[in-house]
């Protein structure tokens, strides 16, 4: 759910399909516990169309979380779904049997590993598992483009999720641009 009118120039306004973590019902809209909290989340809501993903599975509160916002939701677009979780536990258990990933995998990589089974191209940007630009001027960067996270969570493993993109990369499965936009 990246902001869409602050960053237009760079990323667009085009959002067919849009996911959300749960996390982001935690730490953006107060776990939806007020009724400002509720205004708050269906006002970002509302700058959606198409679809907006959610996962409807997970622990520590995060299923709770994703039924909450699917009850509290009062706009018809963009259509809220819930993902499905034995599509979320088959690839984790993909994933985990070719011995290429060590943690639970990314929302980011999820969509990935989703997309290739639906589209025919896929083009990828913003993956970059590093917390800084490499070259003669080196630069943070954030784990978002539009929040002040500085690297990812210890609960996934970006490097692996990394090499396993360069290879589908390098196989002509996707088509990872990791140059300046």
């Amino acid at each position: 759910m990246a902001p869409l009118k602050p960053f237009k120039v760079d990323a667009g306004m085009k959002n067919n399909y849009v996911s959300m973590n749960p996390s982001i019902l935690r730490t953006r809209f107060q776990n939806l516990q007020s009724a400002k909290s509720h205004k708050a989340f269906n006002a970002d809501v509302s700058k959606y169309s198409g679809i907006l993903s959610i996962p409807c599975f997970g622990t520590g509160g995060s299923l709770a979380r994703s039924m909450k916002a699917m009850s509290v939701v009062k706009s018809k677009r963009p259509q809220m779904t819930c993902m499905n979780p034995a599509h979320f536990i088959s690839l984790s258990k993909f994933w985990g049997a070719a011995g290429a990933l060590h943690s639970r995998h990314s929302t980011g990589f999820y969509f990935v590993s989703m997309a290739i089974q639906i589209c025919d191209e896929v083009d990828l940007y913003g993956f970059w598992p590093f917390f800084s630009r490499f070259g003669n001027q080196k630069t943070d960067i954030r784990y978002h483009y539009f929040d002040k996270l500085k690297h990812a969570s210890k609960i996934h493993s970006m490097n692996e999720e990394f090499a396993i993109l360069v290879q589908l990369h390098n196989l002509g499965i996707v088509n990872l641009n990791i140059g300046s936009c």
